[in-house]
């Protein structure tokens, strides 16, 4: 929506930092992290609401994913179609999240329970054809959302959408890998194995901005050689770290 880059950017401020306030009230043995991020993005809705408006954000959100690292341990919570990827120089990258897609069967039981449903834009190809869905009002051409969870997206949240993340738990995090964090503008374009690819060749120096940097600029190469992408390129963003 318009207004998905004022919530995108108070994640991007306050994210963060309400975790981490959330890990000091306790010893981190005390408090489990599984528990602490769903809550913590819960309130985070709550905030984004208050602060930017809700009608500002009637047909407005964006996604998130946070990962937590500690030793060969990772934990991480998504909510939403921006997507984590772990890989390394041999072998398939290993997608660490999904992109909650509508038409997913747990998502769609969701949104239906709540009075919405899952269908597509007139003249895109079917749910059948795709396996991918948009999140409606029932009886109506609106939202129409490609993802089941978000922040914000109001009108989405009164048919199943919700900020609920999706909580991943590794335990085998190696030395010589690389975690991509990105958005669906990079995903949609972007496979895994080449994401992987592209940043394992900043490595050797562990320079992960630049890797993140040549990530987003493939991207966008690979969205304006699609016909009309001055309408529909999408938001593109990466995050990179090397182990």
């Amino acid at each position: 929506g318009e207004n998905g880059e004022l919530v995108a950017e108070f994640l991007s401020q306050n994210l963060p930092t309400t975790l981490l306030a959330y890990f000091d009230s306790e010893d981190w043995e005390g408090y489990s992290p599984s528990a602490v991020v769903p809550s913590c993005f819960q309130l985070l809705d709550q905030m984004v609401t208050d602060n930017v408006g809700q009608r500002k954000l009637r047909a407005s959100g964006a996604t998130a994913t946070v990962v937590l690292h500690r030793g060969n341990s990772m934990l991480v919570g998504c909510c939403g179609d921006s997507r984590a990827v772990l890989g390394s120089g041999g072998g398939k990258p290993r997608a660490i999240t999904t992109a909650h897609n509508p038409a997913e069967p747990a998502e769609r039981a969701r949104i239906e329970a709540s009075g919405g449903e899952v269908g597509v834009f007139d003249g895109e190809p079917t749910v059948e054809q795709t396996g991918m869905g948009r999140v409606f009002v029932a009886g109506k051409q609106e939202p129409g959302l490609a993802t089941a969870r978000a922040f914000g997206d109001l009108l989405g949240k009164s048919c199943g959408v919700t900020a609920e993340p999706e909580i991943f738990a590794l335990n085998n995090v190696k030395q010589r890998q690389v975690l991509i964090v990105a958005s669906d503008g990079v995903w949609d374009v972007v496979d895994d194995e080449s994401a992987v690819r592209l940043a394992m060749e900043y490595a050797q120096n562990q320079d992960a901005q630049s890797a993140a940097d040549v990530l987003v600029q493939e991207a966008r190469m690979l969205w304006e050689q699609r016909p009309g992408s001055e309408r529909t390129i999408d938001d593109i963003s990466a995050s990179v770290t090397f182990f």
